[in-house]
C-alpha cells in the first residue's frame, strides 16, 4: 500500500509533533487521539470539516472513508499484517513507533 506522499509527511510530523495526546478504542475522545484519530484531524483541518463532538462524518471507531481517499489508504491500513489501530489500541505502541511503521511501510 502507498499513501499520498505529502499526507504521509503531514500525519508523520503531526504524530511526532507532540501536539496529540495518545488514546485508545477510538478516533478521538475529548483531546485524546488515535493515531488514525490524527490523520482524521489532519483531513478536518485541510478540508474545514468540524468534529461533532467525538464523532466525525459519522464514525467514532473507524477511518471515514472520505479520510481515506484522500490519504490515498485503500482498506483498513496495516503494518506488517497488523492493522494500525491494533498497534495503537492492543499493542500500545506509541505515536513514535507508530509513525515509524507507517514511515517504512505506507
Amino acid at each position: 500500500m502507498s499513501m499520498r506522499k505529502e499526507v504521509k509527511e503531514k500525519w508523520l510530523q503531526a504524530l511526532r509533533s507532540g501536539e496529540y495526546k495518545q488514546g485508545k478504542n477510538c478516533l478521538r475522545a475529548d483531546d485524546k487521539f488515535c493515531c488514525l484519530g490524527v490523520l482524521t484531524d489532519i483531513y478536518a483541518k485541510e478540508k474545514n470539516v468540524e468534529w461533532r463532538g467525538n464523532v466525525f462524518l459519522g464514525k467514532k471507531n473507524v477511518l471515514p472513508q472520505s479520510v481515506a481517499t484522500w490519504a490515498g489508504i485503500f482498506g483498513a491500513p496495516k503494518v506488517a499484517g497488523v492493522l494500525l489501530s491494533a498497534h495503537n489500541d492492543r499493542e500500545s505502541s506509541t505515536f513514535e513507533e507508530i509513525s515509524n511503521l507507517i514511515e517504512e511501510n505506507l
